[in-house]
């Protein structure tokens, strides 16, 4: 039924779709998010006036994330992310595996260690 020489042409197209399709719906996603929360607070405003209660001004402002995570701990995580993904790339019998995807967490993780080290430096001074 299926001729497996004539699924390479589906393969493409799929993968082309996925790789395009998927930031796209990831945009969309977190644009409706954005419009659901928004409305959900002009919701309460109009809520909070019709009952008279005042308004708090903290309602309107976005918090600020608050990642507590040291670069230290980033750095190490990526760097071994990085080394992982690259001996696994590298022990593949294929000569054309792409061992460079895992210099990529490799190399941030090494710019986290950076990061870490003069801030610690900073800190010192100060």
């Amino acid at each position: 039924m299926f001729d497996i020489d004539s699924m390479g042409g589906l393969v493409a197209i799929l993968a082309v779709v996925l790789i395009f399709g998927t930031p796209i719906i990831i945009v969309i996603a977190i644009l409706i998010h954005k419009a659901r929360r928004t409305q959900r607070i002009h919701q309460t405003v109009v809520a909070l006036a019709e009952k008279g209660l005042p308004i708090p001004p903290d309602l309107f402002v976005d918090k600020p994330s608050t990642d507590n995570t040291s670069p230290l701990h980033k750095g190490v995580v990526l760097i071994a992310v990085g080394a992982g993904l690259t001996i696994f790339f590298l022990s593949m019998p294929d000569t054309h595996a792409p061992w460079g995807v895992g210099m990529i967490p490799l190399l941030i993780g090494v710019g986290y260690l950076i990061v870490w080290k003069i801030e610690g430096k900073k800190e010192d001074k100060a």
